[in-house]
């Protein structure tokens, strides 16, 4: 009996002092793998060579400086915390993967040999479990698409003129395009891989094909130009013809009256479609949003041309003016109603509703006056170009960074890059 009770108690204590343990060093629990809220990462230089990467986390207005002296080309992260950059090391640009919280993380190199002078095109699926990479290229060189999976690189595609666009869907679809040899020979055509085989999504081999967008319902939407004309189309994302190719005759093109081939389309919060498009009594192009029936010009700006429209899940937006010596951003709500206005471009929404955008900066270098045939002397002035990264939140405006590029993405994957090409 007496042996009975010494062993009860001696799994009562193995139970027990455990628990304690853990009760007095929470911290002890669990590694913490994933934020809580929103970052923002954000790469800059003040020349064309070195620059810095950096972590900032707007709920505690922390910065943290993650790589020092890399010559960054591009950055890009996934809904679950992995940060993908392409950066140039000794001379060739490869991409280099790091997990969160960045800070000291292990730095994983994806490409490997794959190394290009220029940098790399990216995407992150929305599992974050897959990376699309393909390198920039020159016009006639041939290029590559591949596949990270986090462990090797797969080609899927080989091109004569690169890839681009690219777009990935709610099942794991990436949709691409293939900007072949020539536009004028053989024009820009769209293509969809889904984890087994590649297919031909738009099928027009006599016209450009660009800008596929997901919805969350498995739906696409691009730009194809058919018989001379840019129209904007939508597939259900599930009809097929026997080929097992998106069935064109399922297409919708919407709103034909109004696109151009500047009508890049987006989804709204609210899963309808907008572009940029043009009646003929708008004096400037405007955003339309397509709510299967008609299109409501929702910019309502007539003498603004309106581009690059983003919509936050609350229904907030904005656009921007894309003039470049007066750029001009519009934030609304979802009434369409403009709530601020900012001189900047190329914006940016977090999951909260932080918002950042680009803007010019810039600083006099030189000045002097020019004297020329006893007229009244002309002062020239010589400018250099920067850009400040701006965050965004409510009304209130803040320069978070300057340099010459800039390279920026939220912790949901939403990116913008301040830049002169």
């Amino acid at each position: 009996m007496a042996k009975k009770h010494i062993f009860i108690s001696a799994l009562i204590l193995m139970l027990i002092i455990p628990s304690l343990w853990l009760y007095l060093n929470p911290n002890r629990l669990a590694k913490v793998d994933h934020a809580d809220g929103d970052y923002l990462v954000y790469a800059t230089a003040q020349n064309y060579g070195k620059s810095d990467l950096f972590f900032y986390d707007p709920e505690k207005d922390l910065h943290e400086k993650i790589l020092t002296d890399w010559e960054i080309k591009g950055v890009s992260l996934s809904k679950t915390d992995r940060l993908a950059i392409s950066a140039a090391r000794d001379g060739l640009t490869s991409i280099f993967v790091l997990d969160y919280p960045f800070v000291g993380s292990e730095i994983k190199k994806v490409s490997g040999k794959i190394t290009t002078e220029y940098g790399y095109r990216m995407e992150w699926s929305n599992s974050g479990q897959l990376l699309a990479y393909s390198p920039w290229v020159l016009r006639s060189e041939p290029s590559y698409l591949y596949i990270w999976d986090g462990k090797q690189s797969k080609l899927i595609a080989q091109s004569k003129g690169g890839f681009g666009d690219m777009d990935w869907g709610p099942n794991n679809q990436l949709a691409y395009v293939d900007h072949r040899l020539s536009s004028d020979t053989e024009p820009d055509e769209i293509f969809i891989w889904d984890l087994e085989k590649t297919v031909n999504l738009s099928q027009n081999p006599n016209g450009t094909d660009r800008f596929p967008k997901w919805n969350e319902d498995g739906e696409l939407a691009f730009i194809s130009e058919r018989n001379g004309d840019y129209d904007v189309f939508v597939w259900n994302g599930s009809s097929f013809d026997q080929a097992g190719r998106p069935d064109a005759s399922s297409f919708e093109n919407i709103a034909p009256q109004l696109t151009q081939y500047y009508s890049n389309p987006v989804w709204t919060a609210s899963g309808t479609v907008s572009f940029t498009g043009r009646d003929l009594t708008d004096p400037s192009p405007q955003i339309y949003d397509w709510d299967g029936l008609q299109a409501t010009n929702v910019s309502r700006q007539p003498n603004i041309h309106a581009v690059g429209q983003e919509w936050h899940q609350s229904g907030n937006w904005s656009y921007f003016r894309p003039y470049w010596d007066e750029p001009q951003t519009y934030v609304l709500d979802a009434n369409n109603d403009v709530q601020l206005e900012l001189k900047a471009f190329d914006t940016t929404w977090s999951d909260s509703g932080y918002f950042a955008a680009c803007e010019h900066a810039k600083s006099i270098t030189d000045f002097k006056w020019n004297f020329q045939n006893w007229q009244l002397p002309k002062p020239v002035i010589q400018y250099e170009t920067s850009f400040n990264l701006l965050f965004v939140n409510g009304d209130q405006i803040n320069t978070l960074a300057n340099g010459k590029f800039i390279y920026a993405a939220w912790s949901n994957g939403n990116r913008l890059s301040c830049s002169l090409g």
